[in-house]
């Protein structure tokens, strides 16, 4: 299992997408999550929204406050790259940043928005606005006080380098902690433009005495840890913030984050001693490191589905009978268990386990070959036909073979062809293809954001695949809401379902392997299951 392999790419790929639509007033407060997302409890210290119930789970001990001291060592999934800003779009590097860098907001899986460096906003009833209150009595890392300049020179910045927030015509600032966005459209994927990794605020002393190119190896902003060092391919390092805004956090002197790009080289470092906390891609190194006695933090942060080149009338795919047989074909029970060592997931709707908009009642269409053969005979395809899987790069092999052999039983023969990331991102980017490609679609709170990108807009992604009216509207509706609705991202689902324009083949992802004595971490809780917690991290001694 790769894990996130494919989901660095899209990022690349993605980060100038931008959504358009219209969404009402909403005001939320700084006493509660700033969403209309139904309000729920937050799930304890390091236990994922709907794990795998053969994962393991860690919470802080009843009886103590969290510790103070030690040094957290994290082993990251990244061959190269920086720590530094502007972030660059490859997942991994992102998050590297996160314990130097902060946002004006918080996602989690939930699709709420949580106050952060920004305490509320306000949307303008006309939709022409949107405005911050920003928290006080926060300093960047250099001294320079964090306040609504700093927010628009990083706003700026992001606009004239990355060609980022098109939708956000001019800004004013209205006082020291109040900053205005002045926009020419709205809806409610743009929220997640200010959370997690996405613009992490950076010190604008700092970039004005030493240039970008040493901000990208010397990350200075608001964050829980002081940027110590960097090596490329190797690591980097923080300490402890003393002047953090949210004291007595953080709990740990310091955090050293090695980057190890082999699964096994992981698991073997943590089997020797010399790391606390791994990233580590669901399936068997994961599951041994949890019979070794390791907690497992297994959410659900990726599902892996087939597009099927169904535009084309002359394809077989455009009969939708052709599309349901191939979905009753497929025992994605049997993958799951046979390949994911307990920790993959069967997926019967298109909206990522663990998000709020799954629907645990959903039922689906179950294996059933013989459905499967009665379809394709309705539709013409008793004998079958020839057509062609393409995998992503770095795709497991084993699911690629299983498919094929579960649609042979219903005379498909399916070729398989391993493309690299250029021919990969052609198919991406508009380039016409025939046959079924699989697609790694990352779970995410608001998920309204990957579908539209995937599945709908004016984005030419999978050019082939079918997107029907009533796909389009459904959707339309659900992103255009001012905030994500649960009950209009469950009616795109029930589309996409009834109409059978995806084929989900199985769940899995990246999760992380820690020792039983660190606590709180927040992994598997966050909008995108790379983030986590390193404020209120803490180790037992």
């Amino acid at each position: 299992m790769k894990g996130f392999a494919f989901l660095a790419l899209a990022i690349i790929l993605i980060s100038a997408i931008l959504f358009s639509g219209c969404s009402k007033s909403v005001e939320p407060t700084s006493s509660a999550p700033v969403t209309s997302a139904p309000q729920t409890t937050s799930a304890s210290a390091n236990t994922p929204v709907s794990a795998p119930p053969t994962t393991a789970s860690a919470s802080s001990p009843t009886d103590q406050s969290p510790q103070t001291g030690g040094t957290l060592r994290m082993l990251w999934r990244l061959a190269d790259g920086n720590p530094g800003w502007p972030p660059e779009y490859i997942g991994e590097i992102i998050c590297t940043g996160q314990i130097f860098y902060e946002t004006l907001l918080r996602g989690n899986n939930k699709g709420e928005y949580l106050p952060w460096l920004a305490t509320s906003f306000d949307l303008a009833s006309d939709l022409k606005s949107l405005t911050f209150t920003l928290r006080k009595g926060v300093k960047f890392h250099d001294g320079t006080d964090f306040n609504a300049q700093a927010v628009k020179w990083n706003i700026q910045m992001q606009k004239d380098q990355r060609k980022r927030f098109p939708y956000v015509d001019s800004m004013d600032v209205l006082d020291d902690y109040t900053i205005r966005l002045n926009l020419t459209s709205w809806n409610n994927s743009k929220l997640d433009d200010f959370t997690n990794g996405y613009t992490m605020m950076a010190s604008p002393t700092a970039y004005e005495k030493n240039g970008i190119e040493w901000m990208r190896v010397h990350p200075v902003g608001t964050g829980p840890f002081i940027f110590e060092s960097f090596i490329p391919g190797v690591g980097c390092s923080g300490v402890r913030n003393p002047d953090y805004w949210d004291a007595p956090k953080p709990y740990v002197d310091a955090i050293e984050m090695k980057f190890v790009t082999d699964a096994l080289a992981r698991k073997s470092a943590m089997q020797a001693n010399e790391a606390d906390v791994t990233l580590m891609e669901l399936g068997k190194n994961a599951a041994d490191l949890m019979n070794l006695g390791f907690v497992g933090i297994n959410p659900v942060t990726a599902q892996y589905t087939l597009f099927p080149s169904s535009k084309d009338p002359n394809s077989p795919f455009h009969d939708q009978k052709v599309r349901e047989a191939i979905e009753y074909a497929i025992d994605r029970e049997a993958i799951a268990s046979g390949l994911g060592n307990g920790l993959w997931q069967a997926p019967y709707q298109i909206v990522a386990r663990g998000t709020v908009s799954f629907d645990p009642n959903f039922v689906g269409r179950k294996y059933d070959p013989d459905k499967a053969k009665a379809l394709m005979k309705e539709a013409g395809y008793e004998k079958g036909f020839t057509t062609t899987l393409y995998p992503p790069p770095a795709a497991n092999k084993d699911v690629d073979m299983a498919i094929q052999n579960y649609l042979s039983k219903i005379n498909i023969k399916l070729n398989i062809e391993y493309l690299d990331y250029s021919k990969y991102s052609q198919f991406m980017n508009g380039a016409t293809w025939d046959g079924l490609v699989i697609c790694e679609l990352p779970s995410e709170g608001n998920w309204n954001n990957w579908l539209n990108v995937f599945f709908g807009g004016d984005v030419p992604f999978y050019v082939s695949k079918l997107v029907t009216p009533e796909f389009q509207a459904a959707l339309t509706e659900s992103v255009n809401a001012p905030m994500l609705n649960v009950d209009l991202m469950k009616k795109v689902n029930k589309v996409i379902y009834d109409q059978c324009l995806y084929i989900p083949v199985y769940e899995a992802g990246m999760g992380y392997s820690l020792k039983s004595n660190i606590h709180d971490g927040g992994f598997g809780q966050r909008q995108n299951a790379m983030f986590w917690n390193p404020e209120t991290i803490w180790i037992s001694k």
